[in-house]
């Protein structure tokens, strides 16, 4: 927007320069500033991939988007559909290759994540529970566990085998076990 507010393009950002297309337009209105801004707006242009924002492209080792809080309040990133039941998305790529993800999944509220070059879901949070829905995922860390732990402590009365517990531990069989 212009400095009167109008919808009218001021600057144009080629592949190698800026271009003011009015007379005394700035980058910042501050005679001492170092280029800060309160608002960065990107219309809807597509840049490389479909993307529209691009942070270092190949140009930058270690490009970082940093969302800093300097007043103490709560650093926040939204996703915000414009649609009911959208997933939002976050992929971890190596080269251009998945390496992992996490997809807020609407249509069911839950949390899928995902690791290695697969696309499978490794892990699921909903607000009721966690799954773990491919086959051989371990919950311990170790690469040779069997999942083991070292304690377990339940609060109220345990059931294997068996949903009607009548005392602190019920252990049910059946014939074929």
């Amino acid at each position: 927007r212009d400095a009167n507010g109008a919808a009218n393009n001021v600057i144009n950002l080629d592949h190698d320069a800026v271009y003011f297309l009015k007379a005394n337009y700035k980058i910042s209105g501050s005679s001492t500033s170092t280029g800060s801004f309160g608002r960065l707006q990107i219309t809807d242009t597509l840049l490389y991939d479909n993307a529209i924002l691009d942070v270092g492209r190949s140009a930058v080792a270690d490009p970082t988007i940093l969302i800093d809080s300097a007043t103490g309040g709560d650093p926040q990133l939204h996703f915000d559909t414009g649609q009911a039941n959208r997933n939002a998305l976050i992929k971890f790529l190596d080269q251009g290759t998945n390496i992992g993800f996490i997809n807020y999944v609407h249509n069911g509220d839950k949390m899928n994540f995902g690791a290695g070059s697969s696309t499978a879901v490794r892990m699921t949070v909903s607000e009721a529970l966690i799954e773990f829905p491919t086959a051989n995922v371990k919950v311990s860390g170790s690469a040779t566990s069997t999942g083991s732990f070292g304690a377990l402590h339940i609060p109220g009365r345990v059931g294997i085998g068996t949903t009607s517990q009548n005392s602190n531990l019920t252990i049910q069989t059946t014939a074929n076990s």
